[in-house]
């Protein structure tokens, strides 16, 4: 989830009496369950709060034993749990129209019958199934044993009996599959995927084989952990520039280097800001020669003072975001 609803006397009434370490690690563990979509064991919340000395740790043991229950061995937040499986019927619902739609437009240039939401589901599932009891193959004929007369040249050869062609077999094994990807190279896929559709509900259904595939050559290739692929993802899905660019695996991998260093960078507080990225907060006039002094877009005719600030504003992020 990008974001959620913040009640702030419900939060003040149950949590008002906590410390001000208290209320961080709190608060960061509520953003941590939305942004993830799941509960954490004690390691888990440790880690994701970052928490880094003895009284950090006990915070976090504090809140966990305070507002949520732990069952087989992971601390659940019930009102996070309600509002999360709002949102994930939510987005279902959102999917299968997105996929309906596109779905139509498909069958109307090949003229041919829609395919439903349902059966597409199903199909998925029973691709995705692991073949667990396939029977190795076996040719529909009994070997020929030491007991068989032999062929002679006056006898045609029984073809029934012969085995595949060697070179056919050795073909058949040797070809390389498209793509190669582990079950949790899927998930990441998945989990990437399904952010995507919060910000592009109408986005087309992507080859998720092909995207568990760039995951792999990110941990492979780029020596990038799952830790990493989601920390960056995540940072990026929620900057106000990035969140509508990286939208895919791919563009996550090509950019992956300027995302991490930005997200360092901030989360460190070591970015240093230009002089034209700070505005000033005087009249309209200090704005205007602001902006004229930068290089920066000039006011158009009717906008108010707080919409040109606005303007401004969002054109320093994308130019901070690109540098």
């Amino acid at each position: 989830m990008n974001y959620y609803k913040r009640h702030l006397g419900d939060y003040a009434k149950k949590a008002g009496r906590l410390s001000m370490l208290q209320h961080g690690a709190f608060n960061l563990l509520i953003d941590s369950c939305y942004d993830r979509e799941q509960f954490p064991t004690m390691e888990e919340a440790l880690d994701w709060v970052w928490a880094s000395n003895s009284e950090e740790e006990d915070a976090v043991k504090f809140v966990l034993k305070k507002f949520f229950v732990l069952k087989n061995g992971v601390y659940i937040q019930n009102r996070i749990k309600e509002e999360l499986d709002i949102y994930h019927e939510k987005a279902e619902i959102n999917k299968r129209i997105a996929w309906e739609r596109e779905e139509k437009k498909k069958a109307a240039k090949s003229n041919r019958e829609p395919i439903s939401y349902e059966a597409f589901i199903k199909q998925q599932r029973s691709v995705n199934e692991p073949l667990e009891n396939m029977q190795e193959w076996q040719p529909n004929h009994k070997p020929v044993t030491s007991n068989h007369k032999p062929v002679t040249n006056n006898q045609e050869p029984n073809i029934n009996i012969k085995k595949p062609s060697s070179s056919v077999t050795k073909e058949n094994s040797d070809k390389p599959k498209k793509y190669k990807f582990t079950d949790n190279d899927k998930k990441v896929a998945n989990y990437i995927h399904n952010k995507v559709l919060v910000i592009n509900p109408s986005m087309k259904t992507p080859n998720i084989e092909c995207w568990s595939n760039t995951i792999r050559l990110m941990r492979e290739s780029d020596k990038r952990s799952y830790d990493d692929i989601y920390q960056v993802f995540s940072w990026a899905n929620h900057d106000d520039f990035w969140h509508t660019n990286i939208l895919s695996p791919s563009k996550l991998r090509k950019q992956f280097d300027v995302l991490n260093v930005k997200m360092k960078s901030i989360m460190n507080g070591n970015l240093t800001k230009p002089p034209w990225s700070i505005l000033p907060k005087e009249n309209d006039e200090s704005l205007k020669t602001f902006a004229l002094k930068h290089g920066l877009q000039k006011p158009l005719p009717g906008n108010s003072w707080y919409e040109y600030r606005g303007r401004l504003q969002k054109e320093i992020n994308q130019r901070l975001n690109t540098q």
